[in-house]
């Protein structure tokens, strides 16, 4: 997928297919962390480890990193290992992958896809603080990829349906997360 986020716009992936992507992936991390006999930890959750099959539909790949633990179960590691950028605060100061840690790799993941920004790109600041920014001044829709607002390529009510702006005191369940998509 990360080819067809970060290209020129004659292969770049629209709003809807990159939406569809993203919920494609959203199913993946569910049935690894609760749809198996085992919880799989992916930690390495990016753009450029989710493959495209022939209908754009997003897989997640690249398990090279991934642990699987007894549903409950502590994550037996301490080394750190992930991509910069993605991994979640406390995965860099613990060196401990959780479920709570590869969710918090699949959000970077949507907000590269729809920012059309890296999570870390030199000479700018670091996505999550660009897009909070953006969130706290009530302008969260001008953090969309700049290339899809010029082709006119989205449909604001579509986005703003999957809009996240912080209404509950604490994060929903990715049941909750797969079932509206």
């Amino acid at each position: 997928m990360d080819k067809r986020v970060f290209c020129d716009e004659s292969m770049m992936l629209n709003c809807e297919e990159r939406i569809r992507i993203i919920k494609g992936v959203a199913f993946a991390v569910l049935y690894l962390h609760e749809g198996w006999e085992e919880q799989v930890l992916h930690r390495d959750i990016k753009a450029s480890n989710v493959l495209l099959d022939k209908d754009m539909n997003g897989k997640l790949g690249d398990f090279g990193l991934a642990r699987m633990n007894s549903h409950g179960q502590v994550a037996s590691t301490t080394k750190l290992v992930g991509t910069v950028g993605y991994m979640a605060p406390e995965v860099i100061k613990t060196g401990q992958a959780s479920t709570r840690t590869d969710v918090y790799m699949f959000g970077i993941l949507i907000l590269e896809v729809m920012c059309g920004r890296r999570p870390m790109d030199e000479g700018k600041p670091p996505l999550v603080e660009f897009v909070w920014g953006l969130m706290v001044k009530g302008e969260l829709m001008n953090a969309l990829d700049e290339r899809l607002s010029a082709k006119g390529d989205f449909n604001l009510q579509q986005v703003e349906k999957h809009d996240s702006k912080p209404r509950r005191t604490k994060p929903p369940s990715k049941q909750w997360v797969c079932q509206k998509a």
